[in-house]
């Protein structure tokens, strides 16, 4: 079955050599939100941070993901985001992560702290939910683990929100840094497997250490190489019921208590500040005709989609539309409307192409659906309706065979759908084919469509007696003889002899004609006889080529054939071949010929590549050194395609003929992703080449 999903969401997709966490300091408010923690369902304005530059930042994992079981977000710190991902071993004076930013508190965090807050770090702006609920995914993640738990420095974090309370009046910070199922702030004294001395693995008692992750091991154990806090909790969810449609604000903090140092720090999800809605597939009955319906053969349904059970009914309204007619070409059910109870989360809808002869080849169903947000537009799905037309079967005309003639059956289709299938009375099931019937022979074909529409025709093949032997067309070199004898159970006549066989040296290519007749009919025929000089050929000595470059091989003597040949495979028949890498390295051979006589040479070729380097970051700050995107070797491929991406696929530079002049411009510094195509000097004059690709990430440091 072939199923299209049709839904909303941004992917951000970031590629790294190595496991590590890739931390991209202070970035801008509104970017780190829009382009990275809002996902589906929400919309954001109003950007504002509060703290020190250097304690927030935005992260990705790489290619091999750590432990912390998401990939990509944003990370709010006491202390230094940058020194995050180090190796989390206590063993190590480096590996600690301690750092008095000197801030001071926030009226939130303070309000749930046990102590005076400190290194304040905060985010915060307004949002607007298009359902009902919010949700977003979180790991909070402590230097002070295990040493200090149920200790006064107890670090505190928060999500505080304000808006409409769907169950009355509004929120005020309401705090939704919740352990589950609990009212309790998450906080290294609330979630935690006991106190531990050194940091080696604590043993309890457990405080809702089903959510505790201990990364310090201690100096004789493995430590997590990748994320330097001694402790985090595994993923937790923050959610909150909300109204949608309006609009909230929400304060992302977080702080050191009593003391500024021992930093803590919470990692949120990329795109998971969501807030999802009705959403709906499309699933065709068969691929038949790709993501197509076909009249009174394939149908499809169109299910709907909502993102949890409600206690009250749900009606979806939409309207079937367009050329093809509701009733006449296809039934829909329901026809309107579909309803989903109370307790359920999705509803389908049936979409029957009613069988119709006169229905166009290809026609188009339109369904106009609600749209998902709080504009209030609606949204067209287009639906393809393909005709079912009967196959109409149209057989070779009836023939006659001579002795070891061929028939040639060759009928051809109209209508139906493919893919067909063929049956023949002697068993064959291809649509065409070639028959040596000994006896006159009846041959009956069916057709059959994947629809059940059938066709059905046969052709006779009558078998006669007419049959000889001749010498085929030959050649031979000048001054040579030639016997031409005919094998024919009548008379034979060759035009201007008398005999058969006859001997003949002819001086230059000659015809010879043939009269051949019995009772089955009097046959004609010829017997050329080519004459060829002795050829001459030389391909020359073996080299080395560059495999960007090509060789022209080609022979200027006069021949009857020629055949080119690579490590012994045919690979042409023509007076040139352009030798390139599109057929390889190796021996290259060609045999040319005038019927017996023959000439031939080879040489060898080694195409060996010109490699290119291409650098992983450059430093384009008006110094004079490292200022471009500068490729070693590229001028050897000229009109070479550059392409440069942002970490969110969105195309920030192209061309069609790099010259290494990319300075990176107008974009700032960070991590991009190049794709670069080299294009073959074989393909400027006119010659079939082949691409080479490269892509990769180059970082811009100013």
């Amino acid at each position: 079955m072939k199923k299209t999903s049709i839904f909303f969401l941004f992917v951000t997709i970031l590629y790294s050599a190595t496991a590590q966490l890739i931390i991209s300091p202070n970035p801008t408010a509104a970017y780190a939100v829009q382009d990275i923690l809002v996902g589906q369902g929400v919309t954001a304005s109003n950007f504002q941070y509060t703290g020190a530059n250097v304690a927030w930042a935005t992260f990705s994992t790489g290619s091999t993901p750590t432990n912390l079981g998401f990939t990509e977000g944003i990370l709010l710190t006491t202390g230094k985001a940058n020194e995050v991902n180090r190796n989390a071993y206590n063993g190590a004076p480096s590996a600690m992560l301690s750092t008095d930013n000197n801030l001071g508190s926030d009226p939130q965090l303070a309000g749930i702290a046990t102590g005076t807050v400190k290194d304040r770090c905060v985010l915060e702006f307004d949002f607007t939910p298009i359902n009902d609920t919010l949700v977003f995914r979180y790991v909070f993640a402590s230097e002070e683990y295990a040493n200090f738990v149920n200790a006064s420095f107890n670090d505190v974090f928060g999500f505080f929100i304000s808006g409409p309370n769907p169950s009355g009046g509004n929120y005020t910070h309401k705090n939704i840094a919740i352990i589950p199922g609990t009212t309790l702030p998450v906080a290294i004294n609330n979630v935690n497997n006991g106190n531990s001395a050194n940091n080696t693995a604590p043993t309890g008692p457990c405080n809702n250490c089903q959510y505790y992750i201990h990364n310090n091991y201690g100096s004789m154990e493995t430590s997590n190489p990748h994320i330097g806090y001694d402790a985090m909790t595994t993923i937790l969810t923050a959610t909150i019921a909300v109204v949608p449609c309006q609009s909230y604000h929400i304060k992302l903090a977080i702080g050191d208590v009593v003391d500024g140092i021992y930093d803590s720090g919470v990692f949120i999800e990329a795109n998971s500040f969501s807030s999802m809605g009705m959403s709906y597939d499309l699933n065709f009955e068969s691929d038949i005709v790709s993501n197509t319906i076909i009249s009174g053969c394939s149908d499809a349904s169109l299910v709907f989609h909502l993102p949890e059970t409600y206690a009250d009914t749900v009606v979806i309204q939409y309207l079937f539309t367009g050329n093809p007619t509701q009733g006449v070409d296809y039934l829909v059910f329901p026809s309107d409307s579909v309803i989903i109870p109370p307790g359920q989360d999705s509803a389908v809808v049936q979409i029957i192409a009613l069988p119709n002869n006169q229905l166009n080849e290809v026609d188009t169903i339109m369904v106009i659906i609600p749209g998902f947000g709080c504009s209030g537009a609606f949204d067209t799905l287009y639906i393809p309706i393909h005709g079912n037309p009967p196959i109409e079967l149209t057989m070779s005309e009836d023939q006659l065979l001579c002795d070891g003639g061929i028939g040639f059956l060759t009928p051809t289709i109209q209508g139906g759908l493919p893919p067909f299938t063929y049956e023949w009375s002697n068993g064959v099931a291809t649509l065409q084919q070639d028959v040596v019937p000994p006896v006159s022979t009846t041959y009956t074909l069916t057709v059959s469509d994947p629809c059940g529409n059938h066709a059905i025709d046969s052709v006779k093949v009558l078998v006669g007696s007419l049959l000889y032997t001749v010498n085929s067309d030959t050649a031979i070199c000048s001054g040579k003889a030639v016997t031409l004898l005919a094998n024919f159970d009548g008379l034979v006549y060759w035009e201007g002899y008398e005999n058969n066989p006859i001997t003949v040296v002819p001086s230059q290519t000659t015809q010879y004609k043939l009269i051949m007749n019995n009772i089955c009919g009097t046959i004609y025929d010829t017997v050329q006889v080519t004459v060829h000089q002795q050829p001459e050929v030389n391909l020359g000595p073996g080299e080395e080529i560059c495999d960007y470059e090509n060789r022209i091989l080609q022979v200027s003597s006069s021949y009857e054939s020629i055949e080119w040949k690579f490590n012994g495979a045919f690979i042409g028949n023509t007076a040139m071949i352009i030798a390139d890498t599109n057929i390889g390295s190796g021996n290259y051979s060609v045999e040319v010929a005038n019927a017996f006589c023959t000439a031939s040479s080879s040489i060898t070729l080694m195409f060996i590549p010109c490699e290119i380097t291409i650098p992983n970051i450059f430093t384009p700050n008006g110094d004079g050194t490292n200022d471009y995107f500068v490729i070693d070797n590229l001028i050897n491929y000229p009109y070479s395609q550059l392409e440069i991406y942002n970490r969110w696929g969105k195309k920030v530079y192209s061309t069609n003929n790099y010259q290494n002049d990319w300075d990176g411009k107008g974009i700032a510094d960070g991590t991009y992703y190049y794709v670069l195509t080299l294009m073959k000097a074989a393909q400027q004059i006119g010659f079939e080449g082949r691409h080479q690709y490269f892509s990769g990430s180059v970082t811009i440091m100013r």
